[in-house]
């Protein structure tokens, strides 16, 4: 196989002689005490079009493959939208395709609905690699946010949405529902990684995701975090939905 890897690329044991497919680069959590795999790179989604372009140019070279693991670290962080057109793009390319594998830390199998497991088990994500998370002690303490472009900085505990951590540090930012459904108080993640919790896919499409925005009533970062939005200077300040005043 000849696929251009973003290196490090680790895989289990039993995925030797299978199909990598890297759909993710880094881990979503990366802050085990006891693992050092992807500390040098940053967690990012890969664009579709990129693992696309991996799984056509596989498909070419080694046609007859029948198992894949998605790599990197934690593929099951990606939304359940963006694996199902990953699952089936592989099942239109390998004719023989009999199973999918990936790494998979307990929360993310967590935020997974017993009916989104299901469907990706339909389209054949079969088997999680999975085993002991650990957090470094600073966790507890929540994570740090900058906002740009005003960069200002504050804390978000855990358990806290980004709008519930800036406006308990006074930072006014547009909102609307306070539900995710609206989109009013959308915004950009431009680095680090949240749990959109419960976001609707109205007021944030998956290619919205895919974009790195966020709904901040909803989402509660999983790491430090680069957002973008920009302020209200009062609570009568409108803004559009790219955050330019009216």
């Amino acid at each position: 196989m000849n696929l251009l890897y973003d290196m490090p690329l680790y895989r289990p044991p039993s995925e030797a002689d299978n199909l990598i497919i890297q759909a993710t680069l880094g881990c979503s959590f990366n802050q085990c005490s006891f693992c050092c795999m992807y500390r040098s790179k940053q967690y990012i989604e890969r664009p579709f079009d990129s693992v696309f372009a991996d799984i056509r140019e596989a498909a070419a070279q080694w046609p007859d493959a029948h198992r894949v693991f998605l790599a990197d670290g934690d593929a099951l962080a990606l939304p359940t939208d963006h694996l199902l057109a990953i699952l089936r793009e592989l099942a239109a390319a390998l004719p023989r395709l009999a199973r999918v594998s990936c790494y998979a830390t307990p929360s993310n199998i967590q935020r997974k609905s017993a009916e989104e497991l299901a469907l990706l088990r339909e389209h054949k994500l079969i088997l999680y690699n999975s085993g002991f998370v650990t957090q470094r002690p600073e966790n507890n303490m929540g994570f740090n946010i900058t906002l740009l472009p005003e960069n200002h900085t504050f804390t978000a505990k855990a358990g806290e949405t980004i709008m519930e951590a800036a406006k308990k540090h006074g930072h006014n930012l547009p909102l609307g529902c306070a539900d995710g459904a609206c989109g009013l108080c959308k915004g950009s993640v431009l680095q680090g990684t949240v749990d959109h919790g419960k976001s609707t896919v109205i007021a944030l499409p998956a290619e919205d995701r895919e974009a790195g925005f966020a709904l901040f009533c909803c989402a509660k970062p999983t790491s430090d975090l680069v957002i973008e939005r920009r302020e209200m200077v009062s609570d009568w300040t409108t803004l559009d939905w790219n955050g330019s005043m009216e």
